[in-house]
């Protein structure tokens, strides 16, 4: 496991509300309950490559999130409208 990946800060917290729920829940398995790729997978019933790929995307999603709250950060409605323009991109 690697050093990054330790409890859950809050704004990452709040950003899982808006990935799929395979994403945070095999993220969650990683990060919070500190599981191996090999325990995850035996619980989702996945690869463990599958479950690589998830964790991967999830991190990626979640820095692509905070990117852009970062850019609107004041302006609430275009906030709000960029949250659900991604919501509805990332909703695969």
């Amino acid at each position: 496991m690697k050093s990054t990946e330790k409890n859950i800060p809050k704004s990452i917290d709040v950003g899982l509300h808006y990935l799929n729920e395979p994403y945070q829940i095999i993220f969650r398995l990683r990060v919070e309950d500190k599981l191996s790729y090999k325990e995850i997978a035996k619980i989702v019933g996945l690869s463990e490559n599958s479950c690589r790929i998830y964790v991967h995307r999830a991190k990626r999603k979640l820095f692509k999130l905070d990117e852009m709250l970062q850019r609107f950060k004041g302006d609430d409605e275009a906030l709000k409208k960029l949250i659900y323009r991604w919501r509805m991109i990332n909703l695969t």
